[in-house]
């Protein structure tokens, strides 16, 4: 199926690498190497997999089992790595691209008071200065409506900069800062926030200073990916955002958003029984985006959360 866009057309690739499934339940993250190697986590076994651009199937493991939810790479003078947030037991790790964990933080490294709640959901790693970031995009569930909504950075050594979570700032407070990146498109780098329950962007400087709020027409931001000058966003009810280094959105693809008003959203609940959703969502539309990375020719990968899986490559159009 052809995706027409303003600027932009994409060939939507259903099933991807045929991993479609009514089975399980989706709520994990998606990478890319410098190789173009794919990265997928799951909740069934092998939990991690990794796939080549064609959708074959080359390596897999643990990690941190069912509880993936953010996956990101980073590059340094050593090597390529490969990022996990267990979002179940706040714990962030660094393995090599073969899984073998070297370094990880957990609850402890990010010196909280004794009762306060929080828990991460995504990270990333600025490739400038090697700083790791990681959003407490959940506590306010834990703490209350306003608990938790933090950003942490942290030193390449894993010690904790600073943390901050919206109130120091004109921006006022996050609610579920769900993902971030380290956007490097301009000469500097530029940390972006999908504060999604305040249906926002929120962009700090790389040393945690406040720039700008990015609003609009976004409606539950929940993940970055970038390709050449362009920022993707995926937003959770049903829609997948283009954006220009000026923050303007140039595209729209694959409006699913309908689905939100559906009884049980993101799954389907019939005769009281809660099912997935694949059979009821159309091809060329997004049911709830999740995990998003785009690669360096602008294809994009989607993995969406809900009962079962669904996996979707856009193949951007010459």
């Amino acid at each position: 199926m052809n995706i027409q866009g303003n600027t932009l057309n994409y060939e939507w690739i259903d099933n991807w690498a045929e991993l479609n499934s009514e089975e399980g339940s989706s709520h994990n993250g998606i990478a890319i190497d410098s190789e173009g190697k794919i990265y997928l986590s799951f909740s069934k076994a092998p939990f991690l997999r990794v796939f080549t651009a064609e959708g074959e199937m080359v390596d897999s493991f643990e990690l941190s089992g069912d509880s993936m939810h953010s996956l990101f790479i980073s590059k340094d003078s050593e090597g390529e790595w490969l990022w996990n947030i267990d979002v179940k037991n706040n714990i962030v790790s660094k393995s090599t691209l073969e899984g073998e964990i070297i370094d990880s933080i957990n609850r402890e490294n990010f010196k909280l008071g004794e009762n306060e709640k929080f828990n991460i959901t995504a990270g990333t790693v600025d490739p400038n200065n090697g700083n790791l970031w990681v959003t407490d995009g959940y506590g306010w569930a834990r703490a209350g409506e306003w608990g938790g909504n933090k950003i942490y950075c942290f030193s390449p050594s894993l010690e904790l900069l600073f943390s901050f979570d919206g109130s120091e700032a004109n921006c006022g407070i996050f609610h579920e800062p769900h993902w971030i990146f380290a956007d490097t498109r301009k000469e500097h780098t530029e940390v972006f926030i999908a504060d999604r329950r305040n249906n926002r962007l929120v962009v700090y400087s790389a040393d945690g200073k406040f720039l700008r709020t990015v609003t609009g027409d976004f409606n539950t931001p929940s993940g970055f990916s970038s390709f050449d000058d362009k920022l993707v966003v995926a937003e959770l009810e049903g829609r997948v955002h283009i954006l220009d280094k000026n923050d303007n959105i140039i595209e729209t693809f694959c409006d699913g958003s309908e689905y939100t008003q559906v009884k049980g959203w993101p799954n389907r609940k019939i005769d009281d029984k809660w099912v997935s959703p694949l059979e009821h969502v159309e091809v060329g539309k997004f049911n709830s985006p999740h995990g998003i990375v785009a690669d360096k020719s602008g294809n994009i990968y989607v993995h969406e959360w809900h009962i079962g899986v669904r996996v979707t490559k856009l193949v951007k159009a010459a």
